[in-house]
C-alpha cells in the first residue's frame, strides 16, 4: 500500500513536493488501516471513476449519487434503500480502500510528485531511460532533475554530470545547467557528426579519445547519453551505454539515456532491462505508451488507454519505477502497477 507514514520495512518511492518541503511517499507490503491515506472530500476521490462505475454496474446516476451521499454522511444504507444504492455503497467502499492504498491523485493541490537523485553522493540512484519524440520535454525533464539535485545536495555531495550529446552546442535547454555556479559539476561533451569530421579521426578513434578516455576513471557521477545514436559514433556509443548499465553500480555511476522511441531496437534492449526508472511522454505518443503498458505490464488495451488518458491530465512526463513496487509517477498522480 502507498502511505505518507513511515514504518518498518517501508520503501520510499518518491517525494511529494511543495516549495522546499519534501514529504516522502512510502510503500508497505502489508495493509495497515493506521497508515492508510485520508481524504477530506469523498466525491473528489471517486469522481473520475463515476462513468466507469455506471457502465460496469449498470446503475443510474441518481442511484450512484445516493450511494456517494451516504459515504459523505458516513452512513450505511437502510434496508429500505433501492438495491442499486445498497450495491453501489459497498462497491464504493471497496473502491475507496483501493484508491487510498494504491493511488494518489493530487490534482487541484499545490504539491507535486518527484523522483530525485539521492543527496548523499555515495548512494546509488540507478539508471534512467528517457523516451519520447522531439519536443516532448525530455531535455527539460532531465535538466530539472539535475538542477534539483545540485540545489538540494551539499557542496561535497553534488555529483558531476557528464552530458554526452550530439547537440551539446545547439540544445538551448542545456543552458539551464551551463551557469557559473555549477560550472565545476557540468561537463558537456559534443559527439555530433560535425565535431567528428572536424577531428579528422575515425568514429572509433573519436569516441575513444573524447568520451571513453574521459569517463574511464569517473566515480559517483551522472552520465547523460543524449541522442548519441544520431552522433558521429553510434556503434561506440551503444557499446559504452551497455557497458555502463551493466557495471555502473560498482562505480556508483548512473546513466540517463535518451531516445526518440520507446522501442528502439538494440539501443534500448539492454537499457530497458537495467533501468530503475523509465520516463515516457503520453501526450506526445499516446498510442505507443498504451502499447507499452499493454505489452510490458499485461494490461488490457482499454485499461491501458484509460490509464494513459488519466496520466496525460496529470503532467507532461510520467515516470515508471521498474523496481518493486512497480509504480507510475506523474506530477499530480501516482499508482501502483
Amino acid at each position: 500500500m502507498i502511505s505518507l507514514v513511515d514504518g518498518k520495512g517501508a520503501v520510499e518511492i518518491c517525494s511529494m513536493v511543495h516549495g522546499r518541503k519534501r514529504l516522502p511517499v512510502y510503500y508497505h507490503d502489508e495493509f495497515d488501516q493506521q497508515k492508510l491515506n485520508r481524504v477530506e472530500n469523498f466525491r473528489d476521490l471517486v469522481k473520475s471513476h463515476m462513468g466507469e462505475l455506471q457502465s460496469r454496474h449498470r446503475v443510474t446516476l441518481p442511484h450512484l449519487e445516493a450511494a456517494i451521499g451516504l459515504h459523505e454522511r458516513q452512513s450505511e444504507p437502510e434496508e429500505t434503500e433501492h438495491p442499486h444504492v445498497r450495491k453501489m455503497y459497498w462497491t464504493l467502499r471497496d473502491l475507496k480502500r483501493t484508491l487510498l492504498s494504491r493511488e494518489m491523485d493530487i490534482r487541484g493541490e499545490k504539491q507535486r510528485f518527484e523522483i530525485g537523485i539521492p543527496r548523499v553522493a555515495t548512494e546509488y540512484f540507478g539508471h534512467v531511460a528517457v523516451l519520447g519524440p522531439s519536443g516532448s520535454g525530455k531535455g527539460y525533464w532531465i535538466t530539472g532533475l539535475i538542477l534539483q539535485h545540485w540545489k538540494s545536495a551539499s557542496f561535497l555531495n553534488r555529483r558531476r554530470v557528464y552530458y554526452v550529446s550530439a547537440e551539446a552546442t545547439l540544445d538551448k535547454t542545456l543552458k539551464r545547467l551551463d551557469v557559473k555556479k555549477y560550472e565545476d559539476w557540468f561537463i558537456p561533451i559534443d559527439v555530433s557528426y560535425e565535431a567528428g569530421l572536424e577531428s579528422g579521426q575515425s568514429p572509433e578513434e573519436f569516441w575513444a579519445e573524447h568520451v571513453d578516455a574521459l569517463l574511464s576513471n569517473v566515480r559517483n557521477a551522472i552520465i547523460v547519453l543524449d541522442d548519441t545514436q544520431d552522433g558521429y559514433s553510434p556503434k561506440e556509443a551503444l557499446k559504452t551505454q551497455d557497458k555502463l548499465v551493466r557495471i555502473g553500480r560498482h562505480k556508483n555511476i548512473s546513466v540517463i539515456s535518451v531516445y526518440h522511441s520507446i522501442r528502439n531496437g538494440m539501443y534500448t534492449k539492454q537499457l530497458l532491462q537495467s533501468a530503475w526508472h523509465v520516463v515516457i511522454f503520453g501526450r506526445a505518443q499516446r498510442g505507443r505508451v498504451r502499447d507499452f503498458f499493454h505489452e510490458v505490464f499485461g494490461m488490457p488495451r482499454r485499461e491501458a488507454q484509460n490509464l494513459v488518458d488519466h496520466m496525460n491530465q496529470c503532467g507532461r512526463a510520467a515516470v515508471v519505477r521498474t523496481l518493486a513496487p512497480v509504480t507510475l509517477i506523474c506530477e499530480k498522480y501516482m499508482k501502483l502497477l
